[in-house]
């Protein structure tokens, strides 16, 4: 499997973590990814969404290795 680690880092400013929580989902679309980061401002920390029914969990040390080879088009291979 070929992963890369994606990592976000917090800031004091939370309106500034949403806004990277947004970069962080787009990078992944770009990638080709259905996975949605968003900031939970009563915890501080990020979440990655899983699934269309919202299934999430903590990013912990703010960032996921990442399996590329989901990342991929239609079955090519690096």
């Amino acid at each position: 499997m070929n992963k890369v680690w994606i990592e976000i880092e917090r800031d004091a400013n939370k309106s500034i973590n949403h806004k990277r929580a947004e970069k962080f989902t787009d990078l992944l679309a770009n990638l080709g990814s259905t996975k949605k980061v968003w900031f939970n401002e009563e915890i501080n920390q990020y979440c990655l969404v899983t699934d269309r029914a919202g299934s999430f969990f903590e990013l912990e040390n703010n960032g996921y290795w990442f399996n590329l080879d989901e990342f991929l088009a239609q079955g090519e291979q690096l």
